[in-house]
């Protein structure tokens, strides 16, 4: 799980670029698509078929843009370790802290954005927010989808659109 370290949200249309949207320690940003940053064999691209519309990258890219300047969760690496080992007396208030939305970390903010746009990733009954990125990852790549890695030409296939949003990791 160690060897996924982040996830973003990428949005964009053609002929104006592309945006990452992510969690940060300085605050959720949204910043450009910097190929020598984000186009490299390190990341791999997701674009899921959630929807039988064309807005749901619209949607989730939306979702997304409206969490910049939310702080850091670096407490939420605590709230999540203590969900994995089922500490009964937090379950409570680990299942409400999580849900704030205070504070993200880079994964519950893709995660929360995808549920904002209507698509809720996990079936098990976890919050939104209650994801590590390589469960997010692992998630979305076990859905229907696209998935391209920059640079490797036999092992993906990314499909350019004017409308795109996809999820990104990061080895």
């Amino acid at each position: 799980w160690f060897h996924l370290r982040h996830v973003a949200v990428v949005s964009g249309h053609r002929g104006i670029g592309f945006t990452v949207i992510q969690a940060m320690p300085k605050g959720a940003e949204a910043v450009p698509l910097d190929p020598a940053k984000h186009l490299t064999a390190k990341c791999v691209y997701v674009r899921p078929d959630y929807f039988a519309t064309d807005t749901w990258g619209i949607d989730v890219a939306r979702r997304a843009h409206g969490y910049v300047g939310v702080p850091y969760g670096f407490l939420t690496y605590l709230k999540l370790a203590a969900g994995a080992f089922r500490m009964r007396l937090t379950e409570a208030w680990l299942r409400r802290l999580i849900s704030t939305r205070r504070d993200m970390i880079c994964s519950q903010l893709a995660d929360q954005a995808l549920a904002d746009a209507g698509h809720h990733v996990f079936t098990d009954g976890r919050l939104p927010q209650d994801v590590v990125p390589a469960e997010l990852f692992d998630a979305v790549m076990s859905q229907p989808g696209w998935f391209m890695i920059p640079g490797h030409p036999v092992v993906g296939q990314w499909t350019r659109t004017d409308r795109a949003s996809s999820v990104f990791a990061r080895k």
